[in-house]
């Protein structure tokens, strides 16, 4: 039986990781997502990892980091995920291998594209920084429009 779309969390973005920080905090912006939504990266060498924009923040807030030129897959605080095709396993078994991961996700797909996370960790309250300095972080606001296909829309489900 494939993984139930119910436990798909739908609240991420995903970029390949190429994409600079500023970019997947601009896909973050226009989604109208909240620091507690997962970053989902798909490396050049096909893995995946994935984080909270919050932990991101803290993780790079404490390097003192500037990132809004960082491409994601240089990215600290970003955590290895696995990722399997969403009839592969059952419900269960899925959710037991996200909450054994490093990251507490795993990334579920049809295909190449993802459709959805299963994301064991809660939601951090924690305020690493305020907005003055997110922007000093991440860069000034970046029109997506400059960047066309660079970042990869999560896949609607259906």
């Amino acid at each position: 039986m494939p993984i139930s779309k119910d436990e798909l969390v739908s609240t991420y973005v995903v970029a390949p990781g190429h994409a600079t920080f500023g970019q997947a905090m601009a896909a973050l912006n226009a989604a109208q997502g909240q620091r507690w939504w997962h970053l989902v990266v798909h490396k050049a060498d096909g893995s995946w990892a994935t984080a909270t924009f919050n932990d991101v923040l803290l993780a790079n807030a404490q390097a003192g980091m500037g990132l809004a030129d960082t491409p994601l897959e240089n990215l600290p605080g970003l955590k290895p995920a696995d990722s399997v095709e969403q009839t592969a396993m059952g419900t269960n078994v899925a959710l037991d291998k996200a909450r054994s991961s490093e990251s507490g996700a795993l990334i579920v797909t049809e295909g190449e594209h993802p459709v959805g996370l299963i994301a064991t960790t809660q939601r951090s309250a924690e305020n690493p920084t305020d907005f003055a300095k997110l922007n000093q972080l991440a860069g000034q606001f970046v029109n997506l429009k400059d960047y066309g296909d660079v970042l990869l829309p999560p896949k609607k489900k259906k």
